[in-house]
């Protein structure tokens, strides 16, 4: 293996691992400070009832920093936080792998990510 490529995958790994031990950390911090200011409330499986996630965007961010009205809502940005930055993990790896494409010079693997770039920018930005 080519000294290059034990670098790649060796920043694929930390990314991967950072990405995900931030996820957790951010889903769990959001969590301990949701749940207890809202309680567990019964489920009803017998109508749907669709609820608003106010928190689903990168609106998130900015809600942390402005403060919302509530230190549940405060939790829940924090949990959706948590979520972006599960989504963002995958997405990082998939740019690492482009900028190792393109210094290696190989184009047909570089086109192929970018392709895949465009697709999952695609789907993140119509949500």
């Amino acid at each position: 293996m080519k000294v290059q490529d034990r670098e790649l995958a060796k920043s694929i790994s930390i990314t991967l691992r950072t990405g995900i031990l931030l996820a957790v950390t951010f889903g769990t911090l959001g969590c301990l400070l949701y749940l207890p200011r809202t309680g567990m409330t019964q489920a009803s499986f017998h109508k749907f009832q669709g609820e608003q996630v106010p928190f689903a965007s990168l609106h998130a961010l900015r809600a942390i920093v402005q403060g919302p009205a509530s230190m549940a809502e405060r939790g829940a940005a924090i949990a959706q936080i948590g979520v972006l930055l599960l989504m963002a993990t995958p997405i990082l790896r998939v740019v690492l792998s482009l900028v190792s494409f393109l210094r290696e010079g190989n184009r047909l693997f570089a086109g192929i990510t970018v392709v895949v770039l465009a697709a999952l920018a695609f789907s993140v930005l119509m949500h």
